[in-house]
C-alpha cells in the first residue's frame, strides 16, 4: 500500500483474514481516542504534513 501511495489506511481483519481495506476513512481512530483519551488525528495530520507535504512528494495533494 505504501508503494502505491496509501500511507493512511484502515485494515479490517476478521480471525486473521483481511476483509477490507479502507482508504478514504480509517474508523479505528475514534476507538483508539476513546480508549486513550487522545485526538490521534491531530498527530495524524501533524505527521502528513510535516512528511509528505508538496516539497517532498509533488505529486501528492494534502486537502484538508
Amino acid at each position: 500500500l505504501k508503494k502505491r501511495g496509501l500511507i493512511f489506511v484502515g485494515l479490517d481483519l476478521i480471525d486473521g483474514f483481511l476483509t477490507e481495506i479502507n482508504v478514504t476513512s480509517p474508523a479505528g481512530i475514534f476507538d483508539i481516542n476513546e480508549l486513550y483519551g487522545t485526538a490521534l488525528e491531530s498527530k495524524v495530520v501533524d505527521w502528513i504534513e510535516t512528511h509528505c507535504g508538496s516539497d517532498r512528494h509533488p505529486k501528492i495533494k494534502i486537502i484538508l
